[in-house]
């Protein structure tokens, strides 16, 4: 009884380690795990494995996948599965020809970044995310419930362009991130 019992209790503690993730993780298994943005004080991963198209109907895309916030601040690791919805007739050609049609050629990259945050022509959906310390430890879940346009320099417009490239060859929308 208590080998059966020792048994049962190693089965449910595997699923937790063998799916925590670490900062190291994140930064040396590359093959599995794409620096796709960052900033003073988190970078940001996708797990290419598990980018999946859900929607090919032109103009209108769905993608989803699990992408990681490493936080050196705060010492967390975010695990996050999202969903990004895009609109091809706001994609970066749209925004461009938009903007040029009203802009100076001073004014243009400004603009060209206030046309995206009113409407990039991606949106993500969020519920559920765990959360790690930066050594793997799982500390728990949390529900979120989130959906919102993609805004420039934020994790979730770069994770979007990402995953749209990685699908269909292209770059969805312009990369702004300074550095």
């Amino acid at each position: 009884m208590k080998k059966l019992l020792f048994a049962l209790l190693l089965t449910t503690m595997v699923p937790l380690s063998t799916f925590a993730v670490s900062l190291s993780e994140l930064q040396t298994n590359t093959n599995r795990y794409t620096k796709v943005f960052e900033e003073y004080d988190y970078t940001v991963y996708v797990e290419d494995n598990t980018i999946q198209s859900l929607r090919y109907a032109p103009p209108y895309y769905t993608i989803k996948c699990t992408y990681y916030i490493a936080g050196y601040s705060s010492n967390y690791i975010f695990e996050i599965p999202s969903t990004f919805n895009y609109n091809y007739n706001r994609n970066k050609n749209h925004i461009f020809s938009t903007v040029i049609k009203s802009s100076t050629s001073d004014q243009i990259d400004k603009n060209l970044v206030n046309e995206a945050m009113i409407n990039s022509g991606m949106q993500y959906g969020l519920t559920t995310y765990k959360y790690y310390n930066l050594a793997g430890d799982y500390l728990g879940d949390a529900n979120s419930n989130k959906t919102g346009n993609c805004e420039p320099n934020s994790a979730p417009y770069a994770v979007a362009n990402y995953l749209f490239e990685k699908c269909y060859n292209e770059k969805f929308a312009f990369d702004f991130q300074h550095n």
